[in-house]
């Protein structure tokens, strides 16, 4: 029986494989992605972002196409709080697909700063140290769940 797999758009630190190796143990194949109809913006004081609703607007990020149950409930588990998992229509090579995105809860959109969220920024600035912190939330994970546990 094949496992179920899933597709996936990221839009900000899980655009990085590093950062999803950090948190999964794997590595996924990523192609270039674009959400429209939604706008991405920088959280107050963070260094990561979230996105919302906007009819102009347009997010620009990675599809993966094969990603696991576990891994799922993984992403699930680490954007609980601020973020709902939603399929969304996006585009990968001019073509529209399903793929879930994690999407900023209505009642922490004003924690959103006007300014917009930079990949380039964030490699730069925080890459090195998130990836780090990202390896202590997989193993909080599979301390709870055993490594190839689900929810």
């Amino acid at each position: 029986m094949k496992a179920e797999v899933y597709n996936l758009f990221a839009y900000g630190v899980l655009m990085l494989p590093e950062i999803v190796e950090a948190l999964t143990g794997k590595r996924f194949n990523a192609k270039a992605a674009t959400l429209y109809g939604y706008s991405c913006y920088l959280f107050k004081g963070k260094c990561y972002p979230g996105i919302v609703k906007d009819k102009d607007g347009r997010v620009e990020g990675v599809f993966y196409n094969d990603v696991d149950e576990r891994s799922l409930a993984v992403f699930d588990w680490f954007e609980d709080t601020l973020y709902a998992r939603r399929l969304l229509a996006i585009t990968v090579a001019g073509k529209k697909r399903a793929a879930f995105a994690y999407v900023t809860h209505e009642q922490y959109r004003p924690e959103l700063d006007a300014l917009c969220w930079s990949l380039d920024t964030f490699i730069k600035d925080h890459a090195e140290i998130y990836a780090q912190k990202c390896l202590g939330y997989r193993a909080q994970w599979e301390s709870r769940h055993g490594q190839h546990g689900h929810p």
